[in-house]
């Protein structure tokens, strides 16, 4: 009965996770292509959350505008997509697209040290840095 449980709780928050906007050009930071350009942004690294029903989530940034979200269970990984996001440093906001989305979701971001906060009208986060 708790697998049960545990098993709709994922599945209802995936629901709600999964909601979408237009699929949007990831814009870029140039310094006239010298190496200066490959420059990481502040999310850059992986992050995860284990949540209280047994999900853990686990989001990577590379820094330069792809990213990916693992959700896992028990070990078992549920849900694997790959994604883009453009974030907005000035607005404290970063805009996911993953594949699986039909819009784009908006986040407001709180860093904190090895703390990140994710916050939008559909999901919450409370990540660490790993």
């Amino acid at each position: 009965m708790k697998k049960i449980a545990i098993i709709l709780a994922l599945v209802l928050l995936v629901s709600v996770t999964l909601v979408g906007c237009k699929k949007d050009e990831v814009s870029s930071n140039s310094n006239g292509g010298d190496a200066a350009s490959t420059q990481k942004d502040v999310l850059s690294g992986t992050w995860e959350s284990e949540e209280s029903y047994g999900a853990v989530y686990t989001w990577s940034f590379d820094g330069s505008g792809n990213c990916s979200l693992l959700l896992s269970s028990e070990g078992e990984a549920l849900t694997d997509q790959e994604g883009t996001y453009v974030l907005d440093e000035a607005k404290g906001t970063i805009e996911v697209m993953l594949e699986l989305w039909s819009d784009a979701t908006e986040f407001e971001y709180t860093l904190s040290g090895t703390t990140l906060e994710l916050t939008s009208t559909y999901a919450d986060y409370s990540l660490t840095k790993k």
